[in-house]
């Protein structure tokens, strides 16, 4: 159907439990415009109707009140470039991996809804240097999806001869929970024919990231504890996303600090598995994981809400973007012996202070800065010196 630009208010909030699919509009005449040398986390990209009115339903979304996109501005006509047929309108191409999923993948679920061939899916860029990621980023999407779709980057201004444009299906935040169409397109197209890999324990590992930020003090010490139960120890960012999802589909028990494999945890694992999040940061993101675990039918969501305290590296402007936690792991583990998970909770122990220390002083190390125990995620250290004596890194309780 073809609907004014100027109907629908411009806003997105998703409900998990209303389907979108009868949103699906098409516009005749469309004009993609993304403004050259915009990137980030917010650009300026806008889609416009044969009448240069900007079409709202095209404006992409992080989540509820955080736009993706910010109107472009109609472009000289000259400097349009006509695209014949008829394509989908994807979003924004964002190649971070939770983001891939979560906003460039977010509308194309409509292809399981429309009959008319489209020549194929168009993506504004985040970033300007789409060209280094952007053939991998699909290359790994497809092998895990039963099927294949031709995408193409908004590179230049376009007018196309129909633009079909889906409502958004997923964001981050409380928006993760996705529509039903999302939901069913993801669990519908990832293969089910990978090999398992005989492994039923999982723990997923942030103790190999390049930066040592962002992840659970002493998780050398939990890997330890969690091999004694027969668990394997993940590091995803070394593995296929196909080897990824043999792993987290084979596995029966996931354990892991919040981040963003638990997206592909949730998108491929069943209703028999155990998915135990841990809360690393003074925020409430395990908590969308799991709500997003419940909605996805992915198995039982356990949360692991055990912090102590809160550290993050001198010199950072918002602790919640640098922020590591100390966890209590005996509380940990008594949750985790409730559910199945562990069968021996005796050698699991909090931290104590000295091997606290130790482990914040690596952290520190890595990054070449002082540690800091902060209140909350608002807090600045961007005035503390990154090293008070210096030379090497300190730490500094409250």
């Amino acid at each position: 159907m073809n609907i004014s630009s100027t109907a629908g208010a411009a806003g997105f909030a998703i409900d998990p439990g209303v389907p979108l699919v009868d949103g699906i509009i098409s516009v005749d005449g469309a004009v993609l415009v993304h403004r050259p040398r915009t990137e980030g986390w917010r650009i300026k990209a806008s889609v416009y109707d044969a009448q240069q009115a900007e079409v709202p339903q095209a404006i992409c979304w992080h989540s509820e009140g955080q736009p993706a996109t910010v109107e472009a501005g109609f472009p000289r006509p000259n400097r349009i470039t006509h695209l014949a047929g008829t394509w989908l309108f994807g979003g924004v191409y964002n190649p971070q991996f939770g983001h891939f999923f979560s906003e460039t993948m977010a509308r194309v679920w409509a292809l399981d809804h429309i009959d008319e061939k489209i020549e194929g899916v168009l993506f504004f860029p985040a970033y300007t240097t789409y060209q280094d990621m952007v053939e991998s980023s699909f290359d790994d999407l497809f092998s895990i999806f039963d099927t294949r779709f031709n995408w193409k980057i908004v590179d230049q201004f376009y007018q196309v001869d129909k633009l079909i444009i889906p409502p958004q299906g997923s964001g981050i935040k409380t928006d993760m929970m996705s529509s039903p169409e999302y939901r069913a397109y993801l669990r519908g197209h990832i293969r089910d024919d990978l090999a398992p890999t005989g492994h039923d324990k999982i723990y997923i590992s942030r103790s190999e990231f390049i930066e040592k930020r962002r992840s659970i003090l002493g998780e050398t010490a939990l890997e330890g504890l969690l091999e004694a139960e027969g668990y394997l120890v993940f590091h995803p960012q070394n593995h296929s996303l196909a080897d990824q999802v043999r792993h987290y589909r084979s596995a029966r028990h996931i354990i892991g600090p919040d981040g963003s494999p638990f997206h592909l945890v949730n998108y491929v694992c069943g209703a028999d598995t155990n998915v135990a999040i841990i809360k690393r940061r003074k925020s409430i993101e395990y908590r969308y994981m799991l709500d997003q675990t419940r909605w996805f039918q992915a198995g039982t969501g356990i949360p692991l809400d055990h912090c102590l305290s809160y550290w993050a590296p001198a010199g950072v402007r918002r602790a919640a973007l640098m922020m590591s936690a100390e966890v209590d792991f005996a509380a940990m583990a008594q949750v985790l012996l409730k559910h199945g998970m562990i069968d021996d909770a005796g050698p699991w122990q909090a931290l104590d202070k000295t091997a606290l220390e130790a482990d914040l002083k690596r952290f520190g190390a890595s990054m070449g800065c002082d540690m800091h125990q902060v209140r909350g995620d608002g807090q600045s250290l961007a005035d503390v010196p990154l090293l008070a004596n210096g030379e090497s890194p300190q730490v500094f309780w409250r």
